[in-house]
């Protein structure tokens, strides 16, 4: 009798990133990523982007969130490949864009109030 062997067939997706980009040249250098999709908590993940630092990666309960924590201090506006790995296959893909923060004002410093 054979018994059929499958291989991890646990369907990978991602439907959405949050932030959906962020900006370079904040004082913070981290950001975190949540990412939503199917399974996607059972993969790993690979950046090749110069300036791109991955922090970690946290697991919740639901097997359909991951959240990523990066460093993007040496890191300049682009976009960027993250790969979700399973195993040391490729699972799924998705590009993520960090803009040039446009320079002005602070927060706050300029505002005046008269009455």
């Amino acid at each position: 009798m054979i018994i059929p062997f499958f291989l991890d067939a646990q369907e990978i997706s991602i439907e959405r990133v949050e932030p959906p980009f962020w900006w370079t040249g904040f004082k913070n250098t981290r950001v975190q990523l949540m990412v939503y999709g199917k399974n996607i908590a059972s993969t790993d993940i690979k950046i090749n982007k110069t300036g791109i630092i991955i922090i970690g990666t946290e697991k919740v309960t639901n097997p359909d969130y991951l959240f990523i924590t990066l460093d993007i201090a040496a890191a300049g506006p682009g976009v960027f490949t993250i790969t979700f790995l399973k195993g040391k296959e490729k699972a799924a893909s998705y590009d993520y864009e960090l803009k040039a923060r446009k320079p002005g004002p602070r927060h706050g410093k300029d505002l005046t109030l008269r009455m």
